[in-house]
């Protein structure tokens, strides 16, 4: 098939969004601030695009699910650890009041930002149930698919960590491979440090949106080796996953998946490591469903046509 008819399938794969799913289409140009190239995605954020749109994977629904997660991940790994679950429900009015303390914290088993710690979140009774309601709410939030394919529940998870609080370590994964990995203490909080780190554990010295600089590694000696070992093993057979992981102490605990990281609107390209996410995934891109799954009508030939761009994407690359 030569250039032209690579180029005409680019453009049907193109139009395929923008008239199938013009709010979606037109709500990603505004947020990146330019005009993607959904057949031909540059970058760490349209990769996630592409993904949004073109590959349903039914692991996606799994990993969705916080708990449905956790299973699919112990099975791969029975050693893996998982903060105790003590309580799970549908019902935000069957939640015992003994969970209302700072001893746990309460989630939703999908969405993003759904963490509830009542130890220090001061939040009314009325509050907290308007808020856990929504969040037992089926959404595809941005276009993440996979989260429409979840039914939420509520759980309340043993809270990790004394004084000193845990450290969120994220790791970037493409079939048994790490590109980059992410270090966070306070996450999410005013007191927030963190840093993007090589996949041997270097400190990327930049910047990260919303967090204060991260001098150096706040993990125990070992616990970085440990974590990146079980996260290649999880990885392995996925062309991309960004596995977190809590870490207190010495203790290495399974957090969640993240199918679709920031909804590919993050900080990756600012601070300089998306070309790095990039050129992994590629690298691995024969693994994900939409190229190993058979296709009909114009879908094949885009497939085919995307995997004759691949290799000269990853030569820009370097």
């Amino acid at each position: 098939m030569g250039l032209l008819s690579d180029e005409a399938i680019f453009a049907l794969a193109s139009a395929s969004v923008w008239l199938g799913r013009p709010a979606f289409a037109l709500g990603t140009a505004i947020r990146l601030g330019r005009i993607p190239d959904f057949a031909r995605p540059r970058g760490h954020n349209e990769l996630v695009q592409w993904r949004k749109h073109f590959d349903r994977n039914p692991l996606f629904a799994t990993f969705c699910d916080k708990l449905a997660a956790r299973e699919w991940a112990q099975a791969r790994l029975p050693e893996l650890r998982s903060a105790e679950i003590m309580w799970i429900g549908a019902d935000a009015e069957a939640l015992p009041p003994q969970f209302l303390d700072g001893a746990c914290v309460i989630k939703s088993t999908t969405g993003s930002g759904r963490n509830y710690y009542p130890g220090h979140d001061q939040w009314t009774d009325a509050e907290r149930r308007r808020r856990l309601r929504r969040w037992l709410r089926p959404s595809s939030r941005l276009g993440e698919w996979g989260y429409s394919q979840v039914m939420p529940r509520l759980f309340v998870e043993r809270l990790l960590g004394g004084d000193a609080g845990v450290v969120d370590l994220t790791f970037r994964c493409h079939d048994g491979t790490i590109s980059v990995a992410f270090v966070a203490t306070r996450w999410k909080s005013d007191a927030a440090r963190a840093a993007y780190f090589t996949a041997e554990g270097a400190l990327i010295d930049r910047p990260v949106e919303g967090a204060g600089r991260l001098a150096a590694d706040p993990l125990a000696p070992g616990v970085f080796v440990r974590a990146a070992e079980l996260a290649r093993r999880l990885s392995v057979g996925l062309d991309q996953i960004r596995i977190d992981f809590i870490v207190d102490g010495e203790d290495i605990y399974l957090g969640e998946f993240t199918v679709y990281s920031a909804s590919g609107f993050g900080d990756e390209e600012r601070v300089g490591v998306g070309p790095t996410i990039e050129r992994a995934w590629l690298a691995a891109i024969d693994q994900s469903w939409f190229l190993s799954t058979p296709h009909l009508g114009w879908r094949v030939r885009y497939a085919e046509a995307f995997c004759r761009w691949v290799p000269k994407r990853l030569a820009e690359l370097g």
